[in-house]
């Protein structure tokens, strides 16, 4: 049986379902607020047995794939709804620490019997600044990086490469206030931030060297192939530092990109050296030619480079897990 982690508002999850449903594999998939809110789970241990039982009986220890999706995403915005009163932050807290320990059953009993797409164990830890540090092991381009609390030696480095971004070093967040959300994404520095910036030292930020770009790539890695999209986000100024900040009114246009060869040989290098057999990885074409690593989302997004570029990831994916139901586990 297969096992999807995922949550309920992906979308990819819902399209793969459908390749699963017609390729006849049996699956099951667990949506992270649904343990919460509405599906009964079970965890039973005794002295002769483990049963992790979802709804019709189901024992999730049949499983022998998973598919670490986008599970826990919606945790944080589940658990809000269970903590309004005036111990709300604290639940609030408590609540996602007694997720976070009943998820550790899963990896527990799943981890050395299962044959996993995306394995939580090596996301753990793997933070842009040590993506960065094994991407120029296996000799990828990276850009030059920077992480300070000093005023002095952010302006030094900023002089040094004329132009550089600031961005989270760990994962952007969205920040609730009001009524209004807030979401912390790469930004483009320029020398009147240090004019406002009054104190010597402030909390440690992450400064990173601004290429410019011929084109953004996105790939998608999936068992060792890489289905590579360009991007030409330069053409839009709203786009220009991240495509991200989507033009909805006039979207960047998109292709199917061919990387080299001696590049998508170092990628998969890094994806091997990471272990992840999934992500989805921003690069850079800049305009002397140079491609530059920039990190790696192990549940990033495909579904904006599977249909624009024809790819039919969802189907590969959906065949992926059906593959590692035949692999013995090691």
């Amino acid at each position: 049986m297969i096992l999807i982690l995922t949550g309920h508002h992906d979308h990819s999850s819902d399209v793969v379902i459908d390749w699963l449903n017609f390729y006849g594999a049996k699956h099951v998939r667990l949506n992270d607020n649904d343990i919460i809110l509405d599906e009964k789970l079970n965890f039973l241990l005794n002295n002769e047995r483990t049963i992790i039982e979802f709804p019709d009986k189901i024992n999730l220890l049949d499983t022998k794939a998973v598919w670490y999706r986008k599970f826990g995403l919606m945790v944080e915005s589940t658990v809000d709804k269970l903590s309004k009163n005036e111990l709300g932050g604290k639940l609030h807290d408590f609540f996602n620490l007694e997720f976070n320990a009943f998820m550790s059953y899963f990896d527990m009993n799943f981890h050395n019997n299962v044959k996993w797409l995306c394995d939580p164990n090596h996301i753990k830890g793997l933070t842009k600044i040590k993506q960065l540090l094994i991407a120029r092991e296996v000799e990828l381009d990276i850009p030059a990086t920077l992480v300070t609390n000093d005023k002095q030696i952010a302006k030094t480095f900023f002089n040094k490469y004329k132009s550089c971004l600031t961005k989270p070093i760990g994962e952007s967040e969205i920040i609730k206030h009001e009524r209004k959300q807030y979401q912390i994404t790469p930004k483009l520095l320029d020398k009147n931030v240090f004019k406002k910036i009054f104190s010597k030292r402030f909390f440690p930020s992450l400064l990173q060297e601004y290429l410019d770009k011929d084109v953004e790539l996105r790939i998608f890695f999936l068992d060792d192939i890489c289905y590579t999209m360009a991007i030409f986000s330069q053409l839009d100024e709203k786009t220009k530092i991240d495509f991200r900040h989507y033009n909805k009114e006039k979207p960047n246009r998109v292709v199917p990109f061919k990387l080299p060869k001696s590049i998508e040989n170092k990628v998969i290098k890094f994806m091997n050296a990471v272990g992840l057999n999934t992500g989805s990885i921003d690069m850079i074409k800049t305009i002397d030619n140079r491609y530059v690593f920039l990190e790696v989302n192990p549940k990033g997004q495909f579904g904006m480079v599977s249909l624009p570029c024809n790819y039919y990831l969802e189907e590969k994916i959906a065949l992926s897990l059906i593959q590692k139901l035949k692999i013995d586990v090691e």
